[in-house]
């Protein structure tokens, strides 16, 4: 469960395959609207395949990379910002400290409700978590750890807190918790209090949320499950992407999901747990300026100002006005990054 696929071993594609899955996922990327990507966990020949790309000026977007593992992290040397003209940035870290709510490998602070004898367990455990935040904050590292369940939520919200404890003399670490999934509500104002900042995926709550009551029950779902006005309103910051490959790498997909909690079928009407959607001016900032937050790239992307970057994307339609059933049909007419266009819709050919 989880870890199950570590007792297989596949041998690793050559660099020609890794080459052409990388341009296979950068042209997908540019088509589908997105003109910064964070690959949140990757493994040092990875990384060395982005530096040849960003050093002959071949990503078509910026790249934010987190190295895989505080093991590889130590291996790889500073942080590197701004490689290529500005198109990958190497500067924070990834681990994984539970496994998924699907599986039942989520830690949780009480049993499963379909499985009474499994409470989940941690992947990652607490003392790696606080001793890879603290080379973080010595080395100039940002810090992000994978929690789905309430109890690795407050793990790593410990560890963290014990390490900016430590280190008063870091400012601005902008730590992050990719997924923030199920929260106890003691834990839902700390995100604020501390600046951790929770990296949601709004797409996963359509998608989980019709079984998730069975692994949960719904009390523990309406306490801090996919809690993010609670989040907000507790003074938190959330950055709002889409866990691909998991999910599809659409932006358009996503903010639909953030914005009325429902399927891409509209189901269920009025979507999950209303009270707990993202405004639609939410949602886009999530995706844009407050992502840029979480890269530490505010200053230079995120929004249309003068004097920022020109990363933009022209849709068809404004998803801030049209109807909520109208959502799914937005097209992306232009992908535009640095200046120049990545992509374009041939409108009216049926042809991209």
């Amino acid at each position: 469960m989880d870890n199950a696929a570590d007792l297989i071993r596949v041998p690793p594609p050559d660099a020609s395959r890794r080459r052409r899955a990388l341009e296979t996922a950068l042209e997908e990327c540019t088509r589908k609207g997105v003109t910064s990507f964070t690959d949140a966990g990757a493994s040092l020949e990875e990384i060395a395949l982005y530096r040849s790309y960003a050093d002959a000026h071949r990503l078509p977007l910026r790249l934010y990379v987190m190295v895989m593992g505080l093991d590889n992290l130590r291996r790889f040397g500073a942080p590197e910002i701004d490689r290529g003209d500005g198109f990958l940035t190497i500067r924070s870290v990834k681990l994984i400290g539970d496994g998924a709510m699907g599986s039942r490998g989520a830690a949780l602070f009480e049993p499963y409700s379909d499985d009474p004898g499994n409470s989940g367990f941690f992947t990652t455990s607490p003392e790696v978590v606080l001793e890879t935040a603290r080379y973080g904050l010595t080395h100039g590292f940002q810090v992000n750890v994978h929690a789905i369940g309430d109890r690795t939520n407050r793990m790593v919200l410990d560890a963290f807190e014990t390490a900016f404890r430590e280190h008063p003399e870091v400012k601005d670490p902008r730590f992050r918790i990719e997924h923030a999934q199920i929260l106890d509500a003691a834990d839902i104002p700390r995100f604020g209090r501390l600046g951790v900042l929770a990296s949601i995926q709004g797409i996963h709550c359509p998608s989980d949320r019709p079984w998730a009551p069975k692994r949960l029950g719904e009390a523990r779902i309406a306490e801090g499950g996919y809690a993010w006005r609670k989040l907000l309103d507790a003074g938190a910051r959330i950055l709002n992407g889409t866990d691909a490959p998991v999910e599809d790498v659409s932006p358009i997909q996503n903010f639909h999901a953030s914005a009325t909690r429902a399927g891409a079928d509209e189901k269920p009407p009025g979507g999950f747990d209303p009270d707990q959607k993202l405004t639609r001016t939410e949602a886009l900032r999530s995706m844009t300026l407050d992502a840029a937050y979480g890269s530490f790239a505010e200053a230079e992307r995120g929004s249309i100002e003068v004097g920022k970057l020109a990363d933009l994307v022209v849709l068809s339609q404004d998803i801030l006005a049209v109807p909520d059933a109208a959502l799914m049909r937005t097209e992306v007419d232009l992908t535009i990054v640095a200046g120049r266009v990545a992509y374009e819709r041939r409108v009216g050919s049926g042809v991209d």
